[in-house]
């Protein structure tokens, strides 16, 4: 059974700011410890998409709690290179 399509679109727009890394990469300062974490944002979210996608029809409510963890990690990293 096919994913619906509002659930096709959510996964996808919440892994899209994803596509603004270069831009986060060139905003990250130079500590080793805060460039390592926006390193690993890019794959931690789009491993989250993925993870949803594939758990949607067996445990929805982890495909949800995913994609909350993937908006907490746009949070946290967008603002940890904002403050930093």
């Amino acid at each position: 059974m096919p994913l619906p399509l509002w659930a096709k679109l959510l996964i996808v727009a919440d892994c899209l700011p994803v596509l603004a890394f270069p831009a986060l990469l060139a905003a990250c300062p130079p500590e080793q410890s805060v460039e390592i974490l926006v390193w690993i944002y890019p794959f931690a979210v789009t491993g989250a998409g993925v993870l949803a996608w594939l758990s949607w029809w067996q445990r929805r409510e982890l495909a949800w709690i995913l994609l909350a963890v993937a908006l907490l990690m746009h949070f946290a990293v967008w603002g940890l290179v904002a403050l930093a």
